[in-house]
């Protein structure tokens, strides 16, 4: 459900499990190991350390989905 109430779309479930899908691939072909922490209790320091973390994750994805699965 979406917060407004209204039901999540069967096409909307299918891409994000495609895309669910896609990480765990890549992850356990690359070695990548993903983390999520709470942004909110972050000092300034390690906020740049995530923000630095999530853009070596999305480039690393983004190589693997256009010249591993040619995507």
């Amino acid at each position: 459900m979406q917060p407004n109430g209204k039901r999540i779309s069967t096409g909307t479930i299918q891409g994000y499990s495609n895309a669910m899908r896609l990480v765990k691939k890549f992850a356990d072909e690359r070695s990548f190991r993903l983390r999520l922490r709470p942004a909110s209790s972050l000092s300034a320091r390690e906020m740049r350390a995530e923000k630095n973390y999530w853009k070596k994750f999305y480039k690393q994805f983004t190589d693997y989905l256009y010249n591993t699965c040619d995507h």
